[in-house]
């Protein structure tokens, strides 16, 4: 909607007051909501502003809301909506015929749908108006007598006109609405994907930790300490695997509701990335894979969460071991680059995670770094929760940098960040 469209809502629950409020937020449409919790607050409202649409409850304290109809509809300044919470076909009918548009059953689905209700409502109303403004100039050209008739049909025929053109602006929000909907939709599927997904992750793991615990108790007086000292690895390694991944929903509710923290300190780069990558040389091992870091004695200090880079450097690298064949290489890079903001250059740092993976559909580069989405290769038989890149995102957008993918010419892919040299301690 261009224009502001203002709403008066005749209500005293105050619980459905919040829900239909809600709706209207949540649905981004451009409207101003007035309530009013009695009729003596809505008769107050109309006597000094006219609404655009009214929607009040059937029964109120201080009376019923169809004291609030016209009487007929073709004499209403505005459209109304009646709220019921009770089906009854004759209130129904009693307020239709008083001049009501509409007699809505309230439940928790209605009531979340109530700004389509609204729309619609407002573009039945607008094509009641243009019949209204059509039956006028019938009027006018049965008794010319009465006034100006030329005068008047100028008036009818721009008026005619404005709400052509207000008909055709609601075609264009339906149609957005259909592609909302649709884009909702598919949301919707990669959110469910995603935690049917992370339940398996996250019942592997514990199934793991289960098992070889139980092994451990049922055989330790029968097996050697070595087969023991196996179990305990493997319980460590599951457990460990658990710990990101709750390490990554928790950091992910805690960017959504701005409470994470961050410790900004002078850090060497290069000690950071030493330290990520002496954690996996064991996994790279597995695959007889090689990560080789590129002139390691480069001096590079940037103001950073070192904890939450780190962070950052583990999901690269642990992507990148996941996704490249085994007797491939991983190399990271460090170098100077810059970032541009508006028309100025701030000096920052890059560092390239390179891998020989499978690489990422080019329409899929920037939708990886999205909560809940993983890239159609990893899909199947590749794993990924989803959720390591969208926490990478955040924690260099908080650094005032940038992270981003794109593929090699031959093969696999390079993730990149950009981190600013100097700022300011948040």
């Amino acid at each position: 909607m261009d224009k502001t469209v203002r709403i008066l809502l005749v209500e005293d629950s105050q619980d459905q007051i919040k829900l239909i409020s809600r709706s209207f937020i949540e649905s981004n449409k451009n409207v101003l909501l007035t309530v009013a919790c009695d009729l003596n607050e809505a008769f107050s409202f109309l006597e000094a502003s006219e609404p655009d649409l009214v929607i009040t409850d059937c029964l109120l304290p201080s009376g019923s809301g169809l004291s609030l109809l016209p009487g007929e509809q073709k004499n209403s300044r505005y459209p109304v909506i009646i709220l019921s919470s009770q089906e009854n076909e004759q209130t129904a009918i009693e307020a239709l015929k008083s001049g009501a548009l509409d007699y809505i059953v309230k439940s928790d689905s209605t009531l979340s749908k109530m700004p389509d209700i609204a729309e619609n409502a407002l573009r039945e109303w607008s094509i009641i108006k243009q019949r209204k403004i059509e039956d006028e100039q019938k009027e006018i050209s049965h008794d010319s007598s009465d006034f100006k008739v030329e005068e008047r049909m100028e008036e009818l025929v721009q008026a005619n006109q404005e709400l052509k053109a207000e008909i055709e602006k609601y075609k264009k929000v339906e149609k957005q609405l259909i592609v909302d909907k649709k884009e909702a939709d598919e949301a919707n599927k990669a959110k469910s994907e995603f935690f049917a997904n992370l339940s398996h992750e996250l019942r592997t793991p514990l199934h793991a930790v289960l098992s070889y615990s139980r092994f451990g108790i049922n055989k330790i007086d029968k097996i050697k300490k070595e087969k023991i000292l196996g179990y305990f690895e493997k319980i460590e390694t599951s457990a460990k695997r658990l710990e990101i991944l709750l390490t990554d929903l928790l950091d992910l509710s805690k960017m959504e509701s701005g409470r994470m923290v961050y410790q900004m300190h002078k850090s060497k780069i290069m000690l950071i990335i030493k330290t990520v990558v002496s954690k996996f040389h064991v996994a790279a091992y597995k695959k007889n894979q090689t990560i080789e870091i590129k002139d390691p004695d480069k001096s590079y200090c940037v103001v950073c969460d070192q904890n939450k880079i780190e962070q950052v450097i583990s999901h690269l690298i642990s992507n990148a071991i996941k996704f490249s064949p085994e007797n491939e290489k991983i190399v990271i890079s460090v170098e100077k680059s810059e970032i541009m903001e508006n028309t100025k250059s701030i000096p920052a740092l890059k560092v390239i995670v390179t891998d020989n993976g499978i690489g990422i559909p080019e329409k899929e580069l920037e939708l990886v770094f999205e909560k809940y989405i993983r890239s159609t290769k990893t899909k199947t038989g590749a794993g990924g929760k989803g959720l390591g890149l969208a926490v990478s995102y955040e924690i260099i957008k908080f650094h005032g940098g940038k992270l981003w993918a794109e593929n090699n010419p031959e093969k696999g892919a390079n993730f990149n960040f950009l981190l600013p040299f100097n700022q300011d301690p948040k």
